[in-house]
């Protein structure tokens, strides 16, 4: 049984004993001990840190019977420490001896003599980089020692007919949170938590072994540096336990490892995949990279990509080792920003239609991927991105969020770090800049880019200075006489709708003819309007083309318009209300319910007020924004 290691081939060796106490996985520890009750063989499969080997021991040690283990760690794996050698069919000599060394077995003697006709567990540990020959001896175990089982951890599955896998990733974020403070105590006595360990081991990918190591720089750093140090997670938690393999001493041990088992092709591909955030289709990989199916099923099956719902991603902690090793100039940062331009200039159509929410929904997706694009594009191409997608962030109610990157692309465009005042975390769009912002900064700058660039891209320009949340200034008044000497009228219809909600009237400016931008314009003319009874002339009609159109934003917003105008504005505002809700446009949702708030309290219905102030808040709370109930700030 799991009990004491003699030199008897009868007897299996003794479990490793734990330090610390188990933490999380009890939804995987049921299952793997249902799946080794119930297979022969069970695979736990996952990248290296994940906690695969604490996993099975716990699991081996409640399991009643004889569970024995090997560790093939320290044997070296076919040419020399890396995967890809070829089998003999008989199992590598290492790989042997390591199982006769952990079954005390001498001379001759061969494990599956020492294992007939016994019912034991037994678990082999670190397969991945012997993992040919471990499956060969495996299998060859299992064929003649039909009462074995054997429990297997591996960052690749042995690929034996029969075998069971259990693929362990991050730890859930409670208990990845719980994890970091036990660990954290134990090093910095009373220790009880702090407000940014969630987002610390979020960064971490939730990680087992990365978030131990971070715990254990509490010696010396604070919970704010280690989270503030993310970007250099390598040499952030570049110490461990001395005791521990090499392999898992630091983070970039654990994903040296890993990528050391990778063929040449499989690190190239692995390299540029880097480029993606938050995850890409196969489609967009194989654009992107130039790999097909067989590559990236590769990088899958050594866990070094995740795939879940049709999307292929690496955690961060690998995607930066990865970015590491991307060569500069790589053709796949060009192709990157290329596709998700394509991208974004399809759906920007379609999110003036009956196919909006859809469109919507596909660009959610690639909101990660779309900003990596924004950070490393050339500012020209910048402002067409920045056009293109306004639309959707729009649409969305993302402007806070990207003003800062679109301030960014305006200072390198003018050449003037800090030209631009950025809105501060949860700013909404209307912020002005701040008071210390020096007016003229990047005045010589931005005027002499725009005889060579800025005339032909006076549009985008504009969109971008509006996406910045800046209402006066330089690049203000740079965009308004570059819009005004357009030639030809505007390809993008929001944007004199966005410039006059948030700057003013852009007189003598064309519009395109299209339907959607003419209902557009009438709703532009409705707010200029000098007396209501024209605005809901004009507003009816805007209504009655965007519902042809089966547009959902502009037909709220024309909705919204009427309600201000009518006697009886509830039903209007109920239906702008569903419709803004549909699109996720949290910011239109909270004006709504509270302007809906205040008609109810004029109306004597107290409760149905405090039931949309409440709903408001909570709206509010769930899109990162400040509470619209709270009194101003002093």
């Amino acid at each position: 049984m799991a009990g004491r290691t003699t030199a008897s081939p009868r007897t299996v060796p003794l479990l490793p004993a734990p330090l610390t106490d188990f933490v999380g996985r009890e939804r995987e520890r049921e299952r793997l001990a249902s799946l080794v009750t119930a297979a022969r063989l069970v695979t736990l499969v996952g990248p290296g840190g994940a906690g695969k080997t604490r996993l099975a021991l716990e699991v081996g040690a409640e399991l009643p019977g004889e569970v024995g283990f090997v560790d093939l760690g320290a044997v070296a794996g076919a040419g020399g420490g890396t995967a890809g050698g070829a089998s003999t069919g008989e199992g590598s000599g290492d790989v042997s001896a390591a199982f006769a060394a952990a079954l005390g077995l001498r001379g001759e003697a061969r494990p599956e003599t020492a294992l007939a006709g016994r019912p034991v567990l037994l678990i082999v540990d670190n397969c991945e980089h012997v993992v040919a020959e471990a499956a060969v001896l495996v299998r060859r175990l299992l064929a003649a020692c039909p009462s074995l089982r054997v429990l297997t951890t591996s960052r690749e599955a042995l690929g034996i007919t029969g075998e069971s896998l259990l693929p362990l990733g991050a730890l859930a974020p409670e208990a990845a949170q719980e994890l970091f403070v036990r660990r954290a105590a134990a090093v910095r006595p009373g220790f009880t938590g702090h407000a940014r360990v969630a987002e610390l081991c979020a960064g971490l990918d939730g990680l087992p072994l990365a978030v131990e190591l971070a715990a254990a720089r509490l010696r010396s750093l604070s919970v704010e540096e280690l989270a503030d140090g993310l970007g250099e997670r390598f040499e952030l938690l570049s110490r461990g336990d001395r005791t521990a393999p090499e392999r898992h001493r630091t983070l970039r041990a654990v994903v040296d490892w890993s990528w050391s088992l990778l063929e040449p092709e499989e690190r190239e591909l692995a390299a540029r995949l880097s480029v993606f955030r938050g995850g890409a289709t196969a489609e967009a990989v194989a654009a992107v990279c130039g790999a097909g199916r067989g590559a990236l099923a590769s990088l899958v099956e050594k866990s070094l990509v995740e795939v879940r719902d049709g999307r292929y991603r690496m955690l961060e902690t690998i995607r930066a080792h990865a970015a590491e090793r991307l060569p500069e100039g790589d053709p796949a940062v060009a192709a990157h920003h290329a596709y998700y331009r394509a991208l974004a200039e399809t759906a920007d159509p379609e999110l003036r239609g009956p196919a909006q929410l859809e469109w919507l929904t596909r660009l959610d997706e690639e909101d990660a991927n779309l900003r990596a694009a924004l950070r490393s594009s050339t500012p020209e191409e910048g402002l067409r991105l920045v056009a293109t997608l306004t639309p959707y962030w729009w649409l969305r109610g993302l402007r806070a969020r990207v003003a800062p990157l679109a301030a960014d692309l305006l200072d390198r465009l003018a050449g003037s770090e800090g030209a631009v005042p950025r809105p501060g975390p949860g700013a909404r769009t209307q912020a002005r800049p701040r008071a210390d912002a020096d007016p003229a900064a990047g005045v010589g700058a931005a005027a002499g880019v725009g005889a060579a660039v800025l005339g032909p891209l006076a549009e985008e320009y504009a969109l971008c200075v509006l996406a910045a949340g800046l209402r006066d200034g330089v690049h203000v008044e740079r965009a308004r006489e570059l819009l005004l000497a357009r030639p030809s009228p505007l390809r993008q219809p929001y944007t004199a709708f966005l410039w006059s909600t948030a700057i003013g009237p852009l007189d003598g400016i064309r519009l395109a003819g299209d339907p959607w931008s003419r209902s557009l314009g009438l709703v532009g003319r409705a707010h200029l309007a000098a007396v209501p009874a024209e605005a809901e002339v004009l507003l009816t009609d805007a209504l009655a083309g965007f519902r042809a159109l089966g547009e959902r934003w502009g037909t709220a917003t024309a909705l919204e318009g009427l309600a201000a105008l009518s006697e009886r504005p509830l039903p209007l505002l109920a239906e702008a209300l569903a419709l803004f809700e549909s699109l996720g446009v949290a910011e239109d949702v909270v004006d709504l319910l509270l302007r809906r708030a205040d008609l109810h309290e004029a109306a004597g219905d107290p409760e149905s007020a405090a039931s949309d102030r409440t709903r408001a808040r909570d709206t509010a709370r769930r899109a990162g924004l400040s509470d619209p109930t709270a009194p101003p700030s002093p």
